[in-house]
């Protein structure tokens, strides 16, 4: 079984001081499961104390701190967490782009089929 403390850090809840920390240990069952599942587990017990801003599960990523390396969502459990690891949970930036720079991308590929078309 490994023991490991995970939290969560994402800037809104930094500035209000919010801190969700969770120790737990793991089940063996769950060293071949993906690390999604320590994710979702998290997810669920946030969302349970903070039903009036809720996080999603999908938009999360694990950071092992040691390492300061975000695993990937399909990575095993077992060999990417080890016993007393300090785990985070971090909100993955969600990216919009601006519309001007849509157009000037449309603007390229059309000059650019332009110029394919031309020679």
């Amino acid at each position: 079984m490994t023991a490991v403390t995970l939290k969560f850090d994402e800037d809104k809840y930094n500035e209000d001081k919010r801190k969700f920390v969770i120790k737990m240990t793991l089940p063996e069952s769950w060293m071949k499961k993906p690390v999604s599942k320590i994710i979702k587990h998290y997810v669920k017990k946030f969302n349970e104390s903070n039903g009036d801003d809720p996080i999603d599960a999908a938009k999360c990523r694990l950071i092992v701190d040691r390492e300061a390396a975000i695993l990937a969502d399909a990575a095993p459990i077992g060999p990417n967490v080890t016993p007393g690891a300090e785990l985070t949970i971090k909100l993955m930036p969600e990216h919009t782009v601006h519309p001007a720079d849509v157009e000037e991308a449309e603007r390229i590929r059309a000059r650019e089929a332009a110029e394919a078309n031309s020679k």
